[in-house]
């Protein structure tokens, strides 16, 4: 008896440590916190900030994925000089915001929001996010649905889409971590 219940252990021993090897498999695997409003085009003297939280307007006829996109003009020279596109930010604002699509209003203050980067990584969060705008210059809109560092191949994971796209579907885009 005692040895038909070693046995018994045993294999339910080598089952779990086998289940547990296969969900390493996903360990590589690092998803970065990216909620909030990102700088996403810089111009003269105006900056595009666009959020990656949704808005459901569906309740009241609207849209039910909205994504708040703002240009901020009046941007002071010297914001200018630290403001960099991939960057996290959070601002205030004077005046009444033009509803167009992507907004627009007068900035007021800037702030901006440092971004923990893997422990693991040659690039910091905000040069890969800089490096998917810079290869997707067909987006208008630049959303971050999502990022994730894969350690195993060394490589970030980068999901997107367009706001500007009505039927905007989601884009992938893989960036090395040189």
């Amino acid at each position: 008896m005692k040895s038909k219940f070693l046995s018994l252990m045993i294999l339910i021993l080598l089952t779990l440590s086998a289940c547990s090897e296969e969900m390493n498999n996903d360990k590589g695997l690092i998803k970065v916190d990216i909620q909030g409003e990102f700088i996403t085009k810089i111009e003269n003297e105006k900056i595009l900030v666009v959020s990656n939280i949704p808005q459901d307007f569906s309740s009241s006829g609207g849209v039910k994925e909205y994504y708040n996109a703002t240009w901020l003009y009046n941007v002071e020279s010297s914001d200018l000089k630290t403001l960099k596109i991939g960057q996290k930010v959070e601002y205030t604002t004077k005046g009444l915001t033009m509803t167009t699509y992507p907004g627009s209003v007068e900035l007021d203050e800037i702030k901006i929001v440092k971004m923990k980067s893997p422990t693991t990584t040659n690039l910091t969060v905000e040069e890969v996010i800089r490096e998917a705008i810079n290869r997707s210059p067909q987006i208008e809109v630049f959303i971050l649905k999502d990022l994730t560092f894969d350690e195993d191949r060394q490589k970030w994971l980068v999901q997107f889409m367009d706001g500007l796209e009505k039927e905007s579907k989601k884009m992938n885009l893989e960036i090395n971590d040189h």
